[in-house]
Formats: structure tokens, sequence, C-alpha cells
């Protein structure tokens, strides 16, 4: 009984921390969506509900034979629907999540690459293939591996792309160092794509020749340290996520301004009166005057609090640090 106070306490932390919950789901929605580019429409699944639901109403009231069992129906109708619309919401955010997570692991994964040493590459490359054939006596010769597969001799090379492609005198100068060693079997690799196909080279030189482009190098450096962890793209997408939640907040920090409250109501009274004169499109003009309006007065209710919140911490130091640290 001496415990009954912090009930409302507690139901007040919990929904508060509910609808954080929900404020983080939409932003990391709204992020997950910018970043695979995908426009979200103007839910025409939940008009659809809404008139099913309504039609349905309608039915339910004409023929049942009493107001309560209709009133069940339609219940059951709103909540079949809705169960069914957070199912596939939620089917929805998880593809969202498992592209962007993708994105954003390949974006890494590239940036990582590109700072890494050729040789470094070469010498992941060297521990992938092991795991997959079975590949002996490696050995370094002219900044290429060579090794013995199948009874002959192969060699790896690693071209780093320039603008995005692999000139073909690169595979030549490339092939001709391979050739020269005396490899059989040569295996090309780069991040970038490649000009020439490889079937040109092939028959020039007479050797089991296979140009890898950056997808299928990434296929074997997929398990390496340039590949991030599933805990460094959480990282990543809280760091981006954070800096356009920062973005927003200076964009709507500069529109509440106390000076631009001049402003909101002067264009907000010529708006209202040219669509109180009918000058131009009237039913515009009055919806962008109520808007600005709307503005002003948001400008008015928030340095207004913001004055008490000051006078608060002025007051009360602790609140103070508690807000801007030390």
């Amino acid at each position: 009984m001496h415990y009954r106070h912090l009930f409302p306490e507690k139901i007040g932390k919990s929904i508060s921390a509910r609808w954080q919950k929900w404020q983080d789901q939409r932003l990391l929605r709204a992020y997950f969506r910018g970043l695979m580019r995908e426009k979200v429409s103007p839910q025409p699944a939940l008009f659809r509900d809404g008139l099913l639901v309504l039609l349905f109403s309608l039915l339910a009231f004409r023929f049942s034979p009493s107001f309560p069992p209709a009133l069940v129906l339609i219940g059951l109708l709103t909540a079949g629907l809705l169960s069914w619309r957070i199912l596939l919401r939620r089917k929805e955010d998880a593809r969202l999540k498992k592209a962007c997570f993708e994105q954003v692991a390949f974006r890494e994964y590239e940036k990582r690459l590109a700072k890494t040493a050729p040789e470094v590459v070469l010498r992941i490359l060297q521990d992938a293939l092991e795991r997959q054939f079975p590949i002996r006596r490696w050995r370094w010769v002219e900044g290429m591996l060579e090794g013995e597969w199948k009874g002959r001799r192969l060699a790896v090379v690693y071209l780093e792309a320039h603008g995005g492609n692999v000139a073909g005198r690169e595979v030549l100068a490339a092939l001709k160092k391979c050739f020269h060693q005396g490899a059989e079997i040569i295996r090309i690799f780069s991040n970038g794509e490649f000009e020439e196909d490889s079937c040109r080279w092939q028959q020039l030189f007479n050797v089991d020749l296979r140009l890898y482009d950056g997808k299928r190098l990434a296929y074997f450096l997929k398990h390496s340290f340039l590949f991030p962890s599933v805990t460094e793209i959480k990282e990543i997408i809280n760091q981006e996520k954070g800096r356009r939640q920062k973005r927003s907040s200076i964009i709507k920090k500069e529109l509440m301004k106390k000076t631009r409250f001049s402003g909101y109501i002067a264009y907000s009274g010529l708006l209202l009166g040219m669509a109180w004169y009918r000058i131009g499109p009237v039913l515009l003009n009055l919806l962008a005057g109520l808007v600005l309006l709307g503005f002003a007065l948001y400008v008015v209710i928030q340095n207004a609090r913001a004055g008490e919140r000051e006078g608060e911490e002025a007051a009360n130091p602790e609140l103070y640090f508690q807000k801007n640290g030390f």
C-alpha cells in the first residue's frame, strides 16, 4: 500500500520508453529507405483497409439482428486487418534491414580495400583460396603469388583498378610476367571491371586464364577483416542515423528562431488577405497562410518553454549540468 504512488510513475516511464522505441524505429526505417533510395508510397493499402472496414460496418449494421453482434464483428475484422498490417510491416522492415546491412557492409568493404596495399590483398586471397582449393607450395615471385594446383603451376595476380576499370595493357603486362615464369593456370583479380574479355588473352597465350572482377573478389574476401562485422555495421548505421537526426534538428532549430516570428506573421497575413479577396488560388493561399500562422504560434510556445527551462536551470545548477555536461 505504501508503494501505490509509484504506479503512475512506472506507467509514465513505460509509456515514455515505448514512445522512444517507436521514434527510434521510425528514424531507422527512414534511414533504411533513404539509403536504399526507396520512396514511401502514400499508403493506398491503408485507404483500402479503411474503406473495407466502412463497407463491412454498413453491412453488419444493416443485416445484424442487434447492435452488440455488429460491434463484435466489426471489432474482429479491424483486429484481423491490424494484425495483418503489422505482420506485413515487420516483414518489410526485416527486408529493408537486411538490404541496408548488405549495402553498408559492401560500402565499408570498398573503403577498406582501397586503403589496403595490393600485397596485403594477395595475402588475404591466399588464405581464402587455401580454404576452398587444394593449392600447395605457395611462394612470392615479383609481386605475385605462385603455387601448384592439380600438378600444374598456378599464378595469382591482383590488379588495382583506377577509375573503376582495369586497362587491357595492365592485363597484358601481368600475363607476360606470368607466362615467362612458366605459369599454366593464371587467375587475375581486381577491385574493378576489366575492359576486355579473357577469351582474347587466353587464345593469345594458350593458358588457362580467368579474370575475376570486383564482385567475384568480394566473394573470396567476405570472411576477411575487410568486411565489417554485424556489430561494426550497427555502429556505422547509428553514427549515420545520428548525423541525419542532427541535421534535421539544426533545420528545425533554424525554422523556429525568434527572428522568424514576424516573417511568419507577415506572410501569413498576406496570404490570408489574398484568400479573403480571392486573389490567386484561394484554397492554396488559405492553406499556406494557416500553416505559416501555425508556425508562428509554435515559435511563441517553444520560446516560452525554452525561457522557463532556462530559468529552472539558472535556479538549479544540477539541471544545468545534467543537460550540458561538464
